[in-house]
Protein backbone atom coordinates (compact mmCIF):
# COMPACT_ATOMS: atom_id res chain seq x y z
CA UNK A 1 0.00 0.00 0.00
CA UNK A 2 1.20 3.50 -0.73
CA UNK A 3 2.10 5.91 2.06
CA UNK A 4 1.83 9.66 2.09
CA UNK A 5 2.56 12.61 4.30
CA UNK A 6 -1.03 13.78 3.80
CA UNK A 7 -3.43 10.92 3.23
CA UNK A 8 -7.06 11.63 2.44
CA UNK A 9 -8.45 8.69 0.54
CA UNK A 10 -12.12 7.69 0.56
CA UNK A 11 -14.20 5.27 -1.46
CA UNK A 12 -17.84 5.94 -0.59
CA UNK A 13 -18.62 2.25 -1.04
CA UNK A 14 -22.21 1.14 -1.66
CA UNK A 15 -23.35 -2.49 -1.89
CA UNK A 16 -26.21 -3.43 -4.22
CA UNK A 17 -28.01 -6.73 -3.56
CA UNK A 18 -24.94 -8.95 -4.08
CA UNK A 19 -24.90 -7.86 -7.72
CA UNK A 20 -22.19 -5.22 -7.49
CA UNK A 21 -20.43 -2.65 -5.37
CA UNK A 22 -20.01 0.96 -6.42
CA UNK A 23 -17.33 3.37 -5.24
CA UNK A 24 -16.80 7.11 -5.54
CA UNK A 25 -13.01 7.13 -5.20
CA UNK A 26 -11.43 10.38 -4.05
CA UNK A 27 -7.79 11.04 -3.19
CA UNK A 28 -6.14 14.30 -2.20
CA UNK A 29 -2.70 15.55 -3.22
CA UNK A 30 0.26 13.50 -1.91
CA UNK A 31 -1.51 10.16 -2.00
CA UNK A 32 0.96 8.16 -4.12
CA UNK A 33 -0.53 4.75 -4.81
CA UNK A 34 -2.88 2.10 -3.54
CA UNK A 35 -2.47 -1.54 -4.61
CA UNK A 36 -4.99 -4.33 -4.25
CA UNK A 37 -6.17 -7.68 -5.56
CA UNK A 38 -9.62 -9.09 -4.86
CA UNK A 39 -12.30 -11.30 -6.38
CA UNK A 40 -14.65 -9.86 -9.00
CA UNK A 41 -14.45 -7.83 -12.20
CA UNK A 42 -13.86 -4.10 -11.94
CA UNK A 43 -14.76 -1.05 -14.00
CA UNK A 44 -13.08 2.35 -13.62
CA UNK A 45 -15.24 5.11 -15.07
CA UNK A 46 -14.61 8.86 -15.35
CA UNK A 47 -17.88 10.65 -16.19
CA UNK A 48 -17.72 13.84 -18.19
CA UNK A 49 -18.70 15.92 -15.18
CA UNK A 50 -17.12 18.65 -13.10
CA UNK A 51 -14.92 17.39 -10.23
CA UNK A 52 -14.15 14.03 -11.92
CA UNK A 53 -10.66 13.46 -13.25
CA UNK A 54 -8.66 10.93 -15.22
CA UNK A 55 -7.77 7.86 -13.13
CA UNK A 56 -4.55 5.95 -13.82
CA UNK A 57 -4.22 2.27 -12.98
CA UNK A 58 -1.07 0.19 -13.26
CA UNK A 59 -1.84 -3.38 -14.36
CA UNK A 60 0.48 -6.01 -15.86
CA UNK A 61 3.36 -3.56 -15.60
CA UNK A 62 1.67 -0.90 -17.75
CA UNK A 63 -0.27 2.27 -16.94
CA UNK A 64 -3.80 2.81 -18.24
CA UNK A 65 -5.99 5.86 -17.76
CA UNK A 66 -9.75 6.25 -17.72
CA UNK A 67 -11.27 9.34 -19.31
CA UNK A 68 -14.66 10.54 -20.57
CA UNK A 69 -13.97 8.51 -23.74
CA UNK A 70 -12.24 5.43 -22.26
CA UNK A 71 -13.13 3.10 -19.39
CA UNK A 72 -10.94 0.50 -17.70
CA UNK A 73 -12.13 -3.06 -17.16
CA UNK A 74 -10.23 -6.02 -15.71
CA UNK A 75 -10.39 -9.12 -13.59
CA UNK A 76 -9.68 -7.61 -10.19
CA UNK A 77 -7.83 -10.72 -9.01
CA UNK A 78 -5.03 -9.23 -11.09
CA UNK A 79 -2.77 -7.01 -9.03
CA UNK A 80 -3.77 -3.42 -9.79
CA UNK A 81 -2.42 -0.16 -8.44
CA UNK A 82 -4.19 3.19 -8.37
CA UNK A 83 -1.66 5.86 -9.29
CA UNK A 84 -2.49 9.37 -8.11
CA UNK A 85 -1.19 12.72 -9.29
CA UNK A 86 1.39 14.43 -7.06
CA UNK A 87 0.02 17.87 -7.98
CA UNK A 88 -3.77 17.54 -7.97
CA UNK A 89 -6.52 15.61 -6.24
CA UNK A 90 -8.41 12.97 -8.17
CA UNK A 91 -11.90 11.54 -8.32
CA UNK A 92 -13.39 8.68 -10.32
CA UNK A 93 -16.09 6.02 -10.10
CA UNK A 94 -15.51 2.31 -9.70
CA UNK A 95 -17.82 -0.66 -10.10
CA UNK A 96 -16.95 -4.16 -8.83
CA UNK A 97 -19.09 -7.11 -9.87
CA UNK A 98 -19.82 -9.54 -7.03
CA UNK A 99 -18.11 -12.95 -7.52
CA UNK A 100 -21.31 -14.91 -6.76
CA UNK A 101 -23.23 -12.82 -9.26
CA UNK A 102 -20.55 -13.48 -11.88
CA UNK A 103 -20.77 -17.21 -11.19
CA UNK A 104 -24.49 -17.12 -11.98
CA UNK A 105 -23.91 -15.05 -15.13
CA UNK A 106 -21.28 -17.50 -16.39
CA UNK A 107 -23.27 -20.61 -15.47
CA UNK A 108 -24.18 -21.56 -19.06
CA UNK A 109 -20.54 -21.16 -20.07
CA UNK A 110 -19.33 -23.46 -17.29
CA UNK A 111 -16.70 -20.87 -16.42
CA UNK A 112 -15.52 -19.36 -13.16
CA UNK A 113 -14.98 -15.60 -13.04
CA UNK A 114 -11.32 -15.99 -12.08
CA UNK A 115 -10.65 -17.87 -15.36
CA UNK A 116 -11.59 -14.92 -17.55
CA UNK A 117 -8.76 -12.45 -18.13
CA UNK A 118 -9.39 -9.79 -20.77
CA UNK A 119 -6.75 -9.12 -23.41
CA UNK A 120 -7.09 -5.35 -23.02
CA UNK A 121 -7.59 -3.10 -20.01
CA UNK A 122 -8.66 0.16 -21.67
CA UNK A 123 -11.80 0.24 -23.83
CA UNK A 124 -13.70 2.78 -25.87
CA UNK A 125 -16.67 4.17 -23.96
CA UNK A 126 -19.46 3.53 -26.48
CA UNK A 127 -22.86 5.19 -26.12
CA UNK A 128 -24.37 1.89 -25.01
CA UNK A 129 -21.76 1.20 -22.32
CA UNK A 130 -21.87 4.80 -21.12
CA UNK A 131 -25.65 4.70 -20.79
CA UNK A 132 -25.47 1.51 -18.69
CA UNK A 133 -22.75 2.91 -16.42
CA UNK A 134 -24.55 6.24 -16.00
CA UNK A 135 -27.73 4.47 -14.95
CA UNK A 136 -25.95 2.19 -12.47
CA UNK A 137 -24.25 5.15 -10.82
CA UNK A 138 -27.46 7.19 -10.96
CA UNK A 139 -29.12 4.55 -8.78
CA UNK A 140 -26.22 3.94 -6.38
CA UNK A 141 -27.44 6.42 -3.73
CA UNK A 142 -31.15 5.71 -4.12
CA UNK A 143 -32.83 3.87 -1.26
CA UNK A 144 -35.68 3.04 -3.66
CA UNK A 145 -33.58 1.20 -6.26
CA UNK A 146 -34.27 -2.55 -6.36
CA UNK A 147 -32.35 -5.64 -7.38
CA UNK A 148 -34.28 -5.56 -10.67
CA UNK A 149 -32.50 -2.43 -11.86
CA UNK A 150 -28.98 -3.41 -10.81
CA UNK A 151 -29.37 -6.95 -12.16
CA UNK A 152 -30.75 -5.77 -15.51
CA UNK A 153 -28.11 -3.09 -16.06
CA UNK A 154 -25.18 -5.23 -14.86
CA UNK A 155 -26.29 -8.23 -16.94
CA UNK A 156 -26.51 -6.09 -20.07
CA UNK A 157 -23.12 -4.49 -19.40
CA UNK A 158 -21.30 -7.78 -18.88
CA UNK A 159 -22.88 -9.62 -21.81
CA UNK A 160 -21.93 -6.73 -24.08
CA UNK A 161 -18.31 -6.87 -22.88
CA UNK A 162 -18.09 -10.67 -23.05
CA UNK A 163 -19.45 -10.69 -26.61
CA UNK A 164 -17.15 -8.02 -27.98
CA UNK A 165 -13.91 -8.05 -26.00
CA UNK A 166 -11.24 -10.76 -26.48
CA UNK A 167 -10.28 -12.71 -23.39
CA UNK A 168 -8.55 -15.88 -22.24
CA UNK A 169 -11.92 -17.66 -22.70
CA UNK A 170 -13.01 -16.11 -26.01
CA UNK A 171 -12.94 -19.42 -27.90
CA UNK A 172 -15.41 -21.01 -25.52
CA UNK A 173 -17.57 -17.88 -25.20
CA UNK A 174 -17.82 -17.47 -28.99
CA UNK A 175 -18.70 -21.13 -29.43
CA UNK A 176 -21.55 -20.91 -26.93
CA UNK A 177 -22.73 -17.64 -28.47
CA UNK A 178 -22.83 -19.21 -31.93
CA UNK A 179 -25.04 -22.12 -30.83
CA UNK A 180 -27.31 -19.91 -28.72
CA UNK A 181 -26.36 -21.45 -25.38
CA UNK A 182 -25.16 -18.10 -24.03
CA UNK A 183 -26.74 -15.91 -22.93
CA UNK A 184 -29.81 -17.77 -21.67
CA UNK A 185 -33.20 -16.49 -22.85
CA UNK A 186 -33.83 -14.74 -19.53
CA UNK A 187 -30.44 -13.00 -19.56
CA UNK A 188 -30.95 -12.08 -23.22
CA UNK A 189 -34.33 -10.60 -22.36
CA UNK A 190 -32.76 -8.50 -19.59
CA UNK A 191 -30.14 -7.22 -22.01
CA UNK A 192 -32.73 -6.27 -24.62
CA UNK A 193 -34.87 -4.56 -21.98
CA UNK A 194 -31.85 -2.54 -20.77
CA UNK A 195 -31.22 -1.44 -24.35
CA UNK A 196 -34.81 -0.23 -24.73
CA UNK A 197 -35.51 1.53 -21.45
CA UNK A 198 -36.00 4.86 -23.22
CA UNK A 199 -37.63 3.49 -26.40
CA UNK A 200 -41.30 4.62 -26.38
CA UNK A 201 -42.22 2.16 -29.14
CA UNK A 202 -40.69 -0.98 -27.64
CA UNK A 203 -43.15 -3.89 -27.51
CA UNK A 204 -43.46 -7.35 -26.03
CA UNK A 205 -43.55 -8.69 -29.60
CA UNK A 206 -40.09 -7.22 -30.30
CA UNK A 207 -38.70 -8.66 -27.09
CA UNK A 208 -40.08 -12.12 -27.82
CA UNK A 209 -38.65 -12.03 -31.34
CA UNK A 210 -35.22 -10.98 -30.05
CA UNK A 211 -35.29 -13.91 -27.60
CA UNK A 212 -36.57 -16.41 -30.16
CA UNK A 213 -39.62 -17.22 -28.05
CA UNK A 214 -43.38 -16.88 -28.30
CA UNK A 215 -44.89 -14.06 -26.26
CA UNK A 216 -46.74 -16.55 -24.05
CA UNK A 217 -43.66 -18.65 -23.34
CA UNK A 218 -41.50 -15.56 -22.71
CA UNK A 219 -43.96 -14.04 -20.23
CA UNK A 220 -44.44 -17.32 -18.36
CA UNK A 221 -40.72 -18.14 -18.20
CA UNK A 222 -39.65 -14.60 -17.30
CA UNK A 223 -42.26 -14.27 -14.56
CA UNK A 224 -41.28 -17.64 -13.06
CA UNK A 225 -37.62 -16.54 -12.92
CA UNK A 226 -37.94 -12.87 -11.99
CA UNK A 227 -41.35 -12.49 -10.34
CA UNK A 228 -42.60 -9.86 -12.79
CA UNK A 229 -43.68 -9.98 -16.41
CA UNK A 230 -41.17 -8.46 -18.89
CA UNK A 231 -43.23 -5.28 -19.30
CA UNK A 232 -43.76 -4.91 -15.55
CA UNK A 233 -40.01 -5.37 -15.12
CA UNK A 234 -39.22 -2.71 -17.74
CA UNK A 235 -41.68 -0.22 -16.26
CA UNK A 236 -40.39 -0.87 -12.73
CA UNK A 237 -36.83 -0.04 -13.78
CA UNK A 238 -37.91 3.07 -15.69
CA UNK A 239 -39.62 4.49 -12.61
CA UNK A 240 -36.59 3.74 -10.44
CA UNK A 241 -34.43 5.63 -12.94
CA UNK A 242 -36.97 8.45 -12.86
CA UNK A 243 -36.62 8.64 -9.07
CA UNK A 244 -32.86 8.84 -9.49
CA UNK A 245 -33.18 11.70 -11.98
CA UNK A 246 -35.72 13.53 -9.83
CA UNK A 247 -33.15 13.69 -7.04
CA UNK A 248 -31.19 16.08 -9.25
CA UNK A 249 -32.77 19.45 -8.48
CA UNK A 250 -31.81 21.13 -11.75
CA UNK A 251 -33.53 18.49 -13.89
CA UNK A 252 -37.09 19.44 -14.86
CA UNK A 253 -39.80 16.85 -14.26
CA UNK A 254 -40.98 17.13 -17.87
CA UNK A 255 -37.43 16.45 -19.06
CA UNK A 256 -37.29 13.29 -16.92
CA UNK A 257 -40.45 12.04 -18.63
CA UNK A 258 -39.02 12.79 -22.05
CA UNK A 259 -35.62 11.25 -21.30
CA UNK A 260 -37.24 7.98 -20.25
CA UNK A 261 -39.34 7.74 -23.39
CA UNK A 262 -42.76 8.71 -22.06
CA UNK A 263 -44.69 10.32 -24.91
CA UNK A 264 -46.79 12.50 -22.62
CA UNK A 265 -46.35 13.91 -19.13
CA UNK A 266 -49.71 12.38 -18.25
CA UNK A 267 -48.45 8.88 -19.11
CA UNK A 268 -45.34 9.44 -16.99
CA UNK A 269 -47.36 10.77 -14.06
CA UNK A 270 -49.73 7.78 -14.23
CA UNK A 271 -46.89 5.22 -14.37
CA UNK A 272 -44.99 6.95 -11.55
CA UNK A 273 -48.03 7.14 -9.29
CA UNK A 274 -48.93 3.50 -9.98
CA UNK A 275 -45.55 2.33 -8.66
CA UNK A 276 -44.86 4.84 -5.88
CA UNK A 277 -48.40 5.92 -4.85
CA UNK A 278 -47.36 9.57 -5.21
CA UNK A 279 -46.80 11.92 -8.15
CA UNK A 280 -43.33 12.87 -9.48
CA UNK A 281 -43.87 16.37 -8.11
CA UNK A 282 -44.72 15.07 -4.64
CA UNK A 283 -41.70 12.76 -4.74
CA UNK A 284 -39.39 15.67 -5.57
CA UNK A 285 -40.94 17.87 -2.88
CA UNK A 286 -40.29 15.17 -0.31
CA UNK A 287 -36.67 14.88 -1.43
CA UNK A 288 -36.01 18.61 -1.26
CA UNK A 289 -37.64 18.85 2.18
Amino acid sequence: MGTASQLTYSTGQESHYNVCYTFDVQAQINEKSKSSSHAGWEVIYTPNLKHYTTQTMKIRGKSYSSSPSQFLFYNSLEQHTEVFSPVRSSRSLALVMDPAYLSNLLLELELDAHEVVFDKVSFELTDQIESLLKNIFLLRKSDRASIFSFDCLATSLLIEILKKQPSSCSKKINRELSVGKFPSNIKKAKKVIAQNLTNPNFTLEELAKACGMSKFHLVRTFKEDVGLSPIQYLNHIKIELAMGLLRQEKVKIADVAMELGYQTFSAFNKAFRKQTKISPREFRSNIII
